[in-house]
């Protein structure tokens, strides 16, 4: 039994007779895209009728760290939907996401990234860009788990146990939450970030 996320079918269980032994085994290794024909049943399991175009992300596996954090967001990507619900957006921005750690990319960072922007698929919703009262942007904002959003300077006071973060960690959430991996061609993280 093989858990496949694919583009046009969703989340689905196949069924791999001798797994081991099959000429499905060099495509059946986590971290692995392929073009395939599959025999998908809406009731029990599919098959795997033939596959092509393998490709493997060969320095993420080659990466103890980049593969632990490679196979995290494929764990909140798998749990962020049901089976056998089709996501074609989900798809694209989770192979987007190893597409880039695998060419170098800092993958703290783009998995940062990642859990910001599926927040939403388990029900958060964070105000990050402006503040709950005000609704000013561009300020030294702090965190409220009150008011599930930031706080300007001159709100603070609403709320007494925020969280006091720094201002520039709110500022790189809410970057997080607008960027679009297709526009991403570097990340350049400062130190004192």
């Amino acid at each position: 039994m093989v858990k496949i996320f694919t583009e046009k079918s969703g989340k689905r269980m196949f069924f791999v007779n001798h797994a081991g032994k099959s000429r499905l085994n060099s495509m059946l290794q986590p971290l692995v895209t392929a073009d395939m024909l599959l025999k998908i049943n809406d009731d029990g399991l599919s098959y795997i009728d033939d596959f092509q175009d393998v490709q493997v992300y060969k320095k993420i596996n080659a990466d103890l760290f980049a593969l632990s954090y490679a196979t995290y967001v494929l764990a909140l990507a798998d749990a962020s939907i049901h089976d056998n619900q089709v996501d074609p957006a989900l798809f694209a921005f989770l192979e987007k996401t190893l597409l880039l750690m695998e060419e170098g990319l800092d993958y703290e960072v783009l998995t940062n990234i990642f859990e910001i922007q599926i927040l939403s698929r388990f029900g958060v919703i964070l105000n990050l860009h402006e503040c709950c009262f005000c609704h000013r942007v561009g300020l030294p904002f702090d965190y409220s788990f009150r008011y599930s959003g930031v706080l300007c300077p001159d709100h603070y006071d609403r709320d007494e146990r925020r969280a006091h973060w720094h201002p520039n960690v709110l500022y790189l959430l809410d970057q997080f939450q607008a960027v679009r991996f297709i526009e991403l061609e570097t990340i350049s993280p400062q130190a004192e970030m």
